[in-house]
């Protein structure tokens, strides 16, 4: 009995292990949905807003030693991209320091999930977003020899290439679609590259060490910056930081609410999300929403009326009532989930 249960055995999780690397069947993303990529599995979750249920799962064809990260939606909606580093940024972005690694870039169909197109990258990724025009697909290089990558789209080739300071991580397009933003954490400024010509055309002054930019208020950028525990504003319009907010936490994401005039903060040095709302003359903290093991980014839906809060270690999504801050629902997803993006 012993002999033949060790024959099967191994043979039955064998199965079960190929079944969830492979890639499933061909599966659209439509509106009315949110994509949630989990960096451990290297797939991502289909969440449909309207029943609040994970609706289909499309799994990445990979080698097995990349770490999906990040999810965007091309303008159109037409396309989603992900940056998929040989490095697990779960873990921090300090072992980059003491290694050389690659990255790569995927870009599915949204009408039938498929690839359009996969780009191996020279150094391991933070994100890969689509132009403006959906012809290009820009991602940066995180390593001391600091770079922006550009292909195209169609053949996946590289058109441009422009050096930045060191450690590049998130890019970002601004709001105008005039610029293409990214800080480096080796610098004190953030690198604003004009689309158009692939050339920068300013370095503006932040706190010391940046970490990231995300999308902020009007044509604004948020700067997050862990090592200061700040935040920093930088306004696109004038090419100048003219706002802050210092934390007593490590800030990690940052996204504001149109409608309630909030910024939310996922806090790196405990399990909060914190809110500011700006009073008389500076931000303050107006409410605090107790997540849960790894707070990590938040969305949007139901016309800024819900948030939905990704946490990379509870592998789970949390559906939050943006005005009263109380959870709605809780959604398990796959394996340490590190983005998500909306369509609405």
């Amino acid at each position: 009995m012993f002999s033949r249960l060790s024959f099967i055995l191994p043979f039955v999780l064998l199965s079960v292990s190929c079944k969830t690397k492979s890639p499933s069947r061909s599966s659209s993303i439509e509106p009315n949905s949110a994509v949630i990529i989990n960096g451990g599995d290297n797939n991502i979750d289909v969440l449909d807003l309207n029943s609040l249920k994970i609706k289909d799962k499309i799994w990445l064809k990979t080698d097995g030693n990349t770490f999906s990260h990040h999810i965007y939606f091309s303008k159109s909606r037409k396309y989603v991209s992900i940056a998929l580093p040989y490095f697990d940024f779960s873990k921090g972005h300090d072992g980059m320091h003491h290694m050389s690694v690659p990255g790569k870039v995927i870009v599915l169909n949204t009408s039938d999930g498929k690839v359009k197109v996969e780009i191996e990258v020279p150094q391991a990724n933070h994100n890969a977003i689509i132009s403006p025009d959906e012809k290009e697909i820009w991602t940066a290089g995180m390593s001391h020899s600091g770079r922006v990558y550009v292909y195209d789209i169609e053949t996946g080739s590289l058109k441009n290439q422009i050096v930045v300071d060191a450690d590049p991580s998130e890019i970002i397009f601004s709001k105008d679609e005039k610029y293409a933003v990214v800080s480096c954490g080796e610098s004190s400024f953030v690198t604003v590259i004009d689309i158009a010509a692939k050339t920068i055309i300013k370095e503006i002054k932040v706190d010391p060490n940046p970490g990231n930019v995300w999308p902020g208020l009007d044509n604004s950028i948020f700067v997050e910056n862990s090592i200061r525990k700040t935040l920093n504003i930088v306004d696109l319009n004038a090419l100048k930081a003219v706002d802050f907010i210092d934390f007593d936490f490590t800030p990690g994401f940052m996204v504001y609410n149109p409608k309630t005039l909030e910024i939310w903060v996922c806090s790196k040095s405990d399990d909060n999300v914190y809110i500011f709302k700006k009073g008389a003359d500076k931000w303050e903290k107006t409410a605090t929403f107790a997540s849960s093991n790894g707070p990590h980014m938040i969305a949007f839906s139901d016309q800024f009326s819900k948030a939905i809060l990704i946490n990379q270690f509870g592998n789970t999504a949390i559906v939050i009532n943006a005005e009263t801050k109380k959870e709605i629902k809780r959604i398990a997803t796959g394996n340490k989930p590190n983005g998500i993006a909306v369509w609405e």
